[in-house]
């Protein structure tokens, strides 16, 4: 390995130790809280250091939402990549891997989407072109209108599709992960039923 691929490993390392850092901190301190130095303290590097990796508070906890949304992208594609010709079959799957990934990783998924950041409007990269935040809902978004493209649907159609299927998701999603006191039922029995009620919306 050559003194480039080192230099390039050693910035990737550290890149990854701020982000796992800033994950651990905004889970306990919460956003407001939440500051470049006191993260430098915590891994014991100088504020500068990490102003190289990232240009203020706000870019950091974007690359750290990226990084959330990346593992929910990562099963997306791996859907794609099977290649079925089924988008129902594929959205259903689309569907369960979402949630499943937010059980797996419910730290993650409070950084993406339980933790109020009260960004602003300048701030908010809520589906800006190209996020994983972007590519995750058009995913979503892409194959309810590989579902329904045979059928008389518009596009508004679509797209009141795809934030209610989200919504509906990541409600189940956020309940199981934030209250797990409650007495739910086995989890894979309320996904297939909450799949299933989603699917019967696109019947026509």
């Amino acid at each position: 390995m050559g003194i480039k691929d080192r230099k390039i490993r050693q910035k990737e390392r550290l890149q990854k130790k701020i982000i796992q850092a800033a994950i651990t901190m905004l889970l306990k301190d919460g956003y407001e809280k939440f500051s470049m130095r006191r993260l430098a303290d915590k891994i014991e590097y100088s504020p500068t250091t990490i102003y190289l990796y990232f240009e203020n508070k706000a870019d950091l906890v974007f690359n750290v939402i990226e990084y959330a949304f990346s593992k929910f992208v990562e099963r997306f594609e791996e859907i794609d990549r099977q290649g079925n010709n089924n988008p129902y079959e594929n959205l259903r799957k689309g569907l369960r891997a979402y949630i499943k990934t937010a059980l797996e990783y419910p730290q993650l998924y409070r950084i993406m989407l339980v933790i109020d950041y009260n960004f602003k409007k300048e701030e908010c990269t809520v589906l800006q072109q190209g996020t994983m935040n972007e590519r995750a809902f058009s995913f979503l978004q892409n194959t309810i209108n590989e579902c329904v493209k045979q059928e008389k649907y518009t596009e508004e159609d679509i797209a009141i599709f795809s934030q209610t299927f989200w919504a509906a998701i990541h409600g189940l999603s956020s309940l199981l992960i934030t209250q797990p006191e409650f007495p739910w039922l086995p989890e894979d029995k309320l996904i297939d039923n909450l799949i299933n009620t989603l699917m019967k919306t696109l019947e026509k």
